[in-house]
């Protein structure tokens, strides 16, 4: 994901501009370029490498924990093949075959967090987690409502898009990504 498909596809659809949580925010390419859009922007990044840069920035909020269904322990694996920071995984379907670096990482809901209101944007790109990062966030998103923008190469989210069609989004594919939102009032 990238500022300029946020800036393209996903913003038209955001409604309010509070707060914006970025799932997978790496080193904040998809952070920063929105703290002045946003009255509060919350990272979620578990690469303790990418962390430090991110967390770097003190307008934004960040955690060093990835996100699922469940609160629990897992490992973060990165991709061998194109040694890019991005491209870590806790799927064990996406990872099976890699041998990079592994980090063991703390999971947690986003329903877990408490604190966290007037939610209008999510962006979510976890390599091939997304539905288990929904599903933690169900809560968060029946009450708030937000713009969802994830990651769907090749199909591999679409239990999110069923899903979020089940709840009563409206869902757009575009490109690799695909763009979920609600149409009526909050």
């Amino acid at each position: 994901m990238s500022e300029r498909k946020i800036i393209d596809w996903a913003l038209p659809y955001v409604k309010q501009f509070n707060t914006y949580i970025d799932i997978g925010a790496h080193d904040g390419d998809t952070s920063v370029p929105f703290i002045d859009m946003f009255e509060r922007i919350i990272c979620f990044e578990p690469n303790p490498n990418s962390f430090k840069i991110l967390s770097s920035n003190p307008k934004l909020e960040c955690y060093n924990i990835a996100l699922g269904d469940d609160n629990t322990q897992g490992t973060l694996v990165m991709n061998d093949i194109t040694n890019n920071p991005e491209h870590g995984s806790i799927h064990i379907d996406r990872t099976s075959n890699w041998q990079g670096e592994k980090f063991e990482v703390e999971i947690k809901r986003l329903d877990s967090f408490k604190f966290f209101e007037n939610v209008d944007f999510i962006k979510i790109d976890v390599e091939q987690f997304e539905y288990f990062v929904i599903q933690g966030a169900l809560k968060t998103i029946k009450k708030n409502r937000p713009t969802i923008f994830f990651e769907n190469k090749r199909k591999e989210a679409d239990t999110v898009v069923l899903l979020l069609l089940s709840i009563g989004y409206t869902v757009r594919k575009w490109k690799s990504d695909t763009i979920a939102f609600w149409e009526g009032d909050k």
